[in-house]
């Protein structure tokens, strides 16, 4: 499942008096088994939303596998393709309005149908895998530090093995990202990081004037 942005164009009140280019005639792809960052201008906190299909491009379509999106267009199975992605937006910890940490799991585990039998060694093995190690059945959210939350947040989005990971906000953690390298390059996800961070990626992608280009 590749991403690829045909002439992607985002504007803001098109053709209205605040007129304002986010992005213009964007041409870039995303391959299985990549990392990527993608930094500059914050222009660059709309390519996820892009992907999700939250918003709609101004002009041209974007390609995700089998998936086109693309303005005024209806997106029939557009949920099915956001199980296939994993979304850490960068002011994801608004959505921690629970008071226990197993409800963050059986959420993710509920908002897209992961049907499993065994959904305790599901958990407490992604967690284990990207260091979060809470008692998950126990804990309290407003016990956590900053840190933990994100490991929490990330873990209850990997929990549905995701084909797309797209992180708006990453720690300096270097077991999580091992994993992640480990979920691009062994296991042929598409691995986006977005903010203005210092990391070895595959590809690097630099918004500048409203204009994206590898550099």
């Amino acid at each position: 499942m590749k991403i690829k942005f045909n002439d992607v164009s985002l504007i803001n009140n098109y053709k209205q008096l605040f007129e304002k280019d986010y992005l213009i005639h964007a041409n870039v792809e995303f391959l299985e088994g990549n990392t990527y960052l993608i930094k500059g201008e914050n222009s660059k906190y709309f390519i996820g939303k892009l992907i999700m299909g939250f918003i709609e491009p101004t002009f041209g379509s974007i390609d995700i596998g089998n998936y086109q999106l693309k303005r005024n267009r209806y997106q029939k199975h557009i949920l099915d393709l956001r199980r296939n992605i994993a979304y850490l937006p960068f002011d994801y910890e608004s959505k921690f309005n629970y008071k226990q940490v197993n409800n963050i799991f059986k959420e993710a585990l509920y908002n897209y149908n992961y049907m499993v039998q065994k959904d305790n060694e599901l958990v407490e093995n992604i967690i284990n895998k990207t260091g979060c190690y809470l008692d998950y059945k126990s804990e309290i959210l407003n016990n956590l530090n900053s840190i933990q939350r994100y490991k929490l947040y990330l873990a209850s989005l990997l929990i549905y093995n995701p084909q797309i990971i797209i992180l708006e906000k990453v720690i300096n953690d270097d077991k999580i990202i091992s994993f992640l390298n480990h979920l691009a390059h062994d296991e042929d996800k598409i691995v986006i990081f977005i903010g203005n961070y210092k990391m070895p990626v595959d590809k690097t992608y630099v918004i500048n004037k409203s204009q994206i280009a590898e550099v």
